[in-house]
């Protein structure tokens, strides 16, 4: 469906993690569909050296000087044009050949995708098979999403703020709860589309949001639960509550 757009890939990195986001950028280049551009969403890298990426690949840099969290990765979507299709990979996966082409190719009117996550029903979604229905909340180690689709995310996100008392795209928001109620509320279904062999690389979850969450005792859910209080959004847990 993305035939004959842009397509670009995003990817929010730390320092810490620099050289299994080079690795990334080489398989994305190598790939059966590499990007037309790359955004390296450099959180608290200040004036450091970039990861360095291969030379077909053209890179575009957004700096912070402090970390502020991978949430700021969505900001590229109000700089490029709205029929761009940005194509959100965590910079801790072992990308397939096939990944960028997969998710880029079921964007469509009405609909972006995910390689992982949660369905409707709160059941889990795998990147090696289909799970027979759409995501409720898809996971940003492989998303994609027209970039106009993601018009208002600030605002909604101000209004969990104001409900939660965090912040969805702030350091240890979970900002991709706050994407994927953004989009149901726009009518826009997250279709799932495996990519087998994706997975996590080895040795790179230590100073993850997921670890920095559970080491200060909160519950992987209940972010979400403000999310869906705030916003509507009718995501259910693992145990359909």
């Amino acid at each position: 469906m993305s035939e004959g757009r842009e397509v670009h890939l995003v990817v929010a990195t730390v320092e810490e993690r620099r050289e299994s986001c080079e690795r990334l950028l080489v398989a994305v280049a190598a790939g059966t569909r590499a990007p037309d551009l790359a955004h390296l969403v450099l959180d608290g890298y200040a004036g450091r050296p970039a990861p360095v990426a291969p030379s077909a690949l053209r890179v575009r840099e957004w700096r912070t000087e402090r970390r502020l969290g991978p949430g700021g990765r969505w900001r590229v979507a109000r700089e490029v044009p709205p029929g761009t299709v940005l194509v959100v990979v965590d910079d801790d996966v072992v990308a397939p050949p096939g990944l960028v082409a997969a998710l880029a190719g079921a964007v469509g009117p009405w609909a972006a995708a995910g390689a992982q996550g949660v369905t409707w029903s709160g059941g889990r979604a795998t990147s090696e098979a289909a799970a027979g229905e759409d995501l409720a909340c898809a996971g940003a180690c492989g998303f994609a999403v027209f970039a106009g689709d993601l018009d208002g995310l600030d605002e909604l996100a101000a209004v969990v703020r104001a409900a939660g008392g965090f912040d969805p795209l702030g350091d240890l928001g979970d900002d991709e709860a706050l994407v994927c109620a953004h989009l149901w509320r726009r009518g826009i279904r997250i279709a799932h589309v495996p990519v087998p062999g994706l997975r996590t690389a080895s040795g790179t979850q230590e100073q993850s949001q997921t670890c920095r969450r559970l080491r200060r005792g909160e519950s992987l859910d209940e972010q979400r639960r403000v999310v869906r209080a705030a916003t509507g959004w009718p995501w259910v847990d693992a145990r359909g509550r």
